[in-house]
C-alpha cells in the first residue's frame, strides 16, 4: 500500500490474485491490480486487468507501490515468486518485477495511455 503525498491523498493497494492461499476465500473480486482509493475508502480506479499476465495492463503479484507527487506510480512485483502458482513452464527471462506506471493528463487521447508502463527487468535468484 501507498499513500499519495498531498492535501487530498489516495491510497494505492497493490491486490495479489486469488491463487495465493489466503486470498482463497475472497474470490473472485481480487485480482492481480491496483486499486486506487479516496480517504474515505470509496474506489477511484483500478488499474490492471485482474487477470495474471505480462501484457503492459497486466500484472502478476503487484506487491510494493510508491507514489510520487505527480502522480507516477513506482510498482515492484514478486513475479519470480508467483510465477509457479500461475504460470506454467519456467520463467521468461525477462519476466518484470519493477514497473513504473505515468500519469496521464485526464484530457489524454485514452484510457489505456493512464497506464502506460516503463518496464524494468528483474533478475532471477540463483
Amino acid at each position: 500500500m501507498a499513500l499519495s503525498p498531498g492535501e487530498d491523498p489516495q491510497l494505492y493497494v497493490g491486490e495479489l490474485g486469488p491463487l495465493f492461499r489466503h486470498n482463497l476465500p475472497w474470490q473472485p473480486d481480487i485480482g492481480a491490480r491496483i486499486s486506487i482509493l479516496d480517504r474515505d475508502g470509496a474506489p477511484q480506479a483500478r488499474l490492471g486487468t485482474g487477470r495474471f499476465g505480462t501484457a503492459p495492463d497486466q500484472f502478476i503479484a503487484p506487491h510494493g507501490i510508491a507514489v510520487d507527487d505527480r502522480g507516477d506510480i513506482y510498482l515492484a512485483e514478486v513475479a519470480f515468486t508467483a510465477w509457479g502458482l500461475y504460470g506454467e513452464g519456467p520463467p521468461p527471462a525477462d519476466l518484470t518485477t519493477l514497473r513504473k506506471l505515468t500519469r496521464v493528463p485526464p484530457d489524454g487521447p485514452s484510457r489505456l495511455d493512464i497506464c502506460r508502463v516503463g518496464v524494468g527487468k528483474g533478475r532471477q535468484r540463483s
